[in-house]
């Protein structure tokens, strides 16, 4: 979101339609001038938000996705170790690490992985970033330390696919 504020503004909140205004602000702008911020706000009534400014203001709301439910049972899950050996789970997923190209790249048996049909719910077992892609229909599971660099897990991780 974005405010556009003529003077002052103080703070804005958004939050879910049909629920209290939570006690919090989304956005603060104590200088008056254009300030953009990000947030996930849960949908709410009819899947509307609602927008709470402390002073007048012009809000531009950009919608970049939004969250599903999931349900039923994972197509594909496991316990992997550092070196992606499935410790337990689903016999169809293998996820060894590629050495080449610092990745665990996940094998689901009878599925041609493609990150926009399924979705990945990755969990790893120390502090690190995990993000997905594919390639060759197969699941990419990257980690990255907090310093942004990529690496290989000291620890193992759990993934979950879905195929909504």
């Amino acid at each position: 979101m974005t405010v556009v504020p003529p003077g002052l503004l103080g703070f804005i909140t958004l939050w879910p339609t049909g629920q209290s205004r939570p006690p919090v602000s989304t956005l603060n702008d104590l200088t008056g001038t254009i300030v953009a911020n990000a947030a996930i706000v849960p949908a709410g009534t009819s899947g509307s938000i609602d927008v709470y400014a402390s002073s007048v203001t012009d809000v531009i709301i950009d919608i970049n996705g939004y969250y599903t439910a999931l349900t039923g049972t994972p197509l594909a899950f496991g316990a992997f170790d550092t070196n992606g050996t499935r410790q337990s789970g689903s016999s169809n997923i293998s996820c060894p690490w590629n050495a080449t190209s610092s990745w665990y790249q996940c094998t689901i048996t009878g599925e041609n992985y493609f990150f926009l049909s399924y979705v990945a719910n990755v969990t790893p077992f120390n502090f690190a970033i995990a993000t997905t892609g594919s390639v060759s229909g197969d699941l990419l599971i990257i980690f990255y330390n907090t310093a942004g660099t990529q690496i290989k897990l000291n620890a193992g991780f759990q993934v979950a696919v879905y195929k909504p």
